[in-house]
């Protein structure tokens, strides 16, 4: 969600230039990272139309499940702080109940329909979803078609899960 604030009084007094970019809450992603994300600079006037672009583009990078962008008014102009809540990463991948299939088989799977799911890789619900699906159709090849798949997730502190397919 796009959170802007500034400055009343101290607006007419000082330049509206940006002095400065601060970023917060970022635990994996380095802060270069999320500056090069953005197309804002120390030395830019403020401009609002830039600030919400450059939102978009942070948003549109997919490593974070929250941005606020705000501002801080200084006698030299603005510093704008960027607070962002990274997406967890899957920390461990487990499958219990796979007596048909290797895990190997399933990884390969994975791999050749692009599954998108691995350790240290953003935890994705739908990726998950998608990683179901692909380990059913393993296991109906050897026929059994009719095997149920339960996945769990247990956060494993602090911005990590843990994902485990329990297949019957």
């Amino acid at each position: 969600m796009l959170g802007i604030t500034g400055g009343s009084l101290a607006q007419q007094q000082q330049p509206d230039v940006i002095t400065g970019i601060e970023i917060h809450g970022n635990r994996s992603i380095p802060a270069e990272t999320v500056r090069a994300h953005i197309f804002t600079r120390p030395g830019d006037v403020y401009d609002q139309a830039a600030i919400e672009r450059d939102f978009n583009s942070l948003w549109n990078t997919n490593y974070f499940q929250d941005i606020r962008i705000e501002r801080e008014a200084t006698s030299q102009g603005w510093i704008l702080h960027i607070y962002v809540k990274e997406r967890s990463r899957i920390k461990e991948i487990s499958y219990v109940g796979i007596n048909a299939i290797s895990k190997s088989d399933i990884l390969d799977r994975f791999k050749q329909e692009k599954v998108g799911i691995s350790p240290e890789s953003q935890y994705d619900p739908t990726k998950v979803k998608k990683a179901e699906v692909v380990i059913r159709q393993l296991l109906s090849e050897p026929g059994h078609q009719f095997a149920t798949i339960r996945t769990g997730i247990r956060p494993i502190p602090p911005a990590s899960v843990g994902v485990t397919f329990v297949v019957r």
